[in-house]
């Protein structure tokens, strides 16, 4: 027997909006990382309202393709946010964005990190939080971290991403992509980009295809 045939729902008077049964599932809005090729292995962008999780080493392009999303973004006139442990982004990077639209923050530490990370998220507005953890003190947080940052980014519907050299989110993370250096390219002694590998770890929303892909100044 049915739950509706065994009880008047209707009668009940429940506020808000109510299923019997699973709830219908909303589509996840994506955000786009301004690289074509990218976001055709990635099926659209990084999910808005999740924690989505850029790894590898250095020189792998993690920052790269990280900027390149904040400066598309701003192109399309979002607001997005940067929390920057390593005090390693430079203005130039987000090359072909807006930089009025960037929220820029120093950590002096690890803890002033996820704090500015929270703080900017329960703020709202923001379409995109970048959340650089490249640090080896990085792999100490506790476990309590992500759970609630990832609640955090699904009520404010902003995409938070997590660079860093190693998985840190670990199942919390609703998509994690991994890149690994190929090759450098190089055009008459002129560094013009890296030709590297992307290897789909994770996504709960779409999936991902990994392949190589070109980085750089076209």
């Amino acid at each position: 027997m049915s739950l509706t045939s065994r009880l008047n729902v209707a009668a009940l008077q429940l506020p808000g909006k109510v299923w019997v049964g699973e709830a219908p599932r909303e589509p996840v809005r994506l955000l786009g990382s301004g690289v074509a090729e990218l976001d055709l292995l990635l099926g659209g962008g990084l999910p808005r309202g999740d924690v989505s999780e850029i790894v590898g080493p250095r020189s792998s392009g993690r920052t790269a393709i990280a900027c390149a999303l904040l400066a598309a973004a701003t192109r399309g006139g979002e607001v997005v946010a940067v929390v920057d442990l390593p005090d390693a982004l430079h203005p130039t990077s987000l090359e072909g964005g807006c930089l009025e639209r960037v929220l820029w923050v120093r950590p002096p530490n690890v803890r002033g990190a996820l704090k500015s990370a929270e703080l900017i998220l329960d703020a709202g507005g923001f379409a995109a939080v970048l959340l650089d953890l490249d640090t080896p003190l990085a792999r100490r947080l506790p476990a309590h971290v992500w759970p609630r940052l990832r609640r955090d980014a699904r009520r404010s519907g902003a995409a938070l991403i997590v660079v860093a050299p190693h998985e840190l989110a670990g199942s919390f993370a609703g998509v994690r992509i991994a890149l690994a250096q190929q090759q450098v390219l190089w055009s008459r002694r002129v560094f013009t980009g890296l030709r590297i590998q992307v290897l789909p770890q994770r996504s709960s929303t779409a999936p991902i295809a990994g392949g190589a892909m070109n980085f750089g100044h076209r």
